[in-house]
This record gives structure tokens, C-alpha cells and sequence, in this order.
């Protein structure tokens, strides 16, 4: 098995080629963090800080995981003026893992392994984190198979 590590979308271009771009589905209700909370995901563990990140809590009823509050206003935009509901402004660009590879990811909430069928996703700030394919089946819409 090839193993690399990436910690911005550009090393993740460079190797695997241009993005997946694709549209968010889900839709959220925010929160401040109280304290430190760590949340343990599929791919491992992220640790929201307060004053440094919001809990964003999907409405679909998946688990909340944390966003750190420039990334959120720089990436999300409320649906209705005052709702306190929040979706995507940005389409999402994803790279599938190919088969072989195990590639560890140096998010901003700590590091994270990801493996062929999951993708790796990059974010607004060039960051990367990973999705699962069965979470891109069931929260993205494929707009295009590459960036243009």
C-alpha cells in the first residue's frame, strides 16, 4: 500500500489530478463550543475549541463536527435572513482515494486517515479533510467530474 500525506488541497491536486466540484445537500443550525468538545467521528477525532470554532449540527440528525469560525463565514451563507438555518455557499471539491493509497491527512482539527472508496475533500482555505463515500452518496449532488 502507497502511503502519502497531504495538508492542502494543492499537494492533493498536484498528485491525484483537478477536483470532483459537487453541491452540498445538507443543511445546519450552528452553535458556539463550550469549552473544549472532542468529537469522534468515522475518520477519527476532532476537537472544537470555543472562542476558535463553532459546532455546526446537520438537520438531517448526523453528527455535529466542528468548523472553525472564519472557515464557516467564509463558506456558509443562512437560507433565510434570521432562520438560524445555514447551507454551503461554495461547491464542494472532492478527489476520490484510489485503491492502494492510504493517505493521512493533516487537518486543522488534527490528523485523519483516509482510504480508497472515501474521498479527500478540499476546503475554502485550501484545507483538506476526508468524506466518506457513503456520506458523498448520500450528501452531494456531482456537478462535474473536474474543475474547469
Amino acid at each position: 500500500m502507497k502511503r502519502l500525506t497531504f495538508s492542502t488541497g494543492a499537494q492533493v491536486e498536484a498528485q491525484f489530478g483537478a477536483p470532483i466540484l459537487a453541491h452540498r445537500k445538507t443543511l445546519v443550525k450552528k452553535r458556539e463550543v463550550v469549552g473544549e468538545e472532542v468529537f469522534s467521528l468515522s475518520y477519527g477525532d476532532l476537537t472544537a475549541v470555543q472562542g476558535v470554532d463553532y459546532v455546526l449540527e446537520p438537520l438531517d440528525g448526523s453528527h455535529p463536527y466542528p468548523c472553525k469560525i472564519d472557515i464557516f463565514a467564509d463558506s456558509w451563507e443562512e437560507t433565510v435572513p434570521n432562520s438560524g438555518v445555514y447551507r454551503r455557499k461554495a461547491l464542494a471539491k472532492i478527489v476520490p482515494v484510489p485503491l492502494g493509497f492510504e493517505i493521512t491527512l493533516e487537518t486543522l482539527e488534527g490528523d485523519t486517515k483516509v482510504y480508497h472508496p472515501d474521498y479527500i475533500a478540499i476546503g475554502v482555505k485550501d484545507e483538506v479533510y476526508s468524506n466518506g463515500k457513503e456520506w458523498v452518496d448520500a450528501n452531494l449532488d456531482i456537478l462535474s467530474q473536474t474543475c474547469i
